[in-house]
């Protein structure tokens, strides 16, 4: 039984990558209702689309900066591993 830790950054990069593009990739939009109609319901639909694309933008920002900040971790990871290895060799 071995008690080594294997890192495989690998597939962690290529999930993120993939997530990366979807987010980027991910668009909201809808059909302007504006026009001669003036109704109560027309301006709610107009707040509530606003606040639904600030929203996903906010989610956006948000997925993406925790898939930076796991790609950090991967590298924090991988240099802390290449430390002990050369800690050990030279023991």
């Amino acid at each position: 039984m071995s008690t080594e830790i294997k890192l495989a950054s690998a597939p962690v990069e290529k999930a993120l990558e993939e997530l990366k593009t979807s987010i980027q990739g991910f668009e909201v939009s809808f059909a302007e209702m504006k026009g001669d109609n003036s109704l109560e319901m027309v301006d709610k639909l107009e707040e509530m689309k606003k606040t639904f694309e600030e929203l996903v933008s906010s989610y956006q920002t948000l997925l993406l900066d925790n898939a930076q900040a796991t790609v950090q971790a991967v590298e924090n990871l991988k240099e802390t591993d290449e430390s002990v290895a050369t800690s050990i060799h030279q023991k």
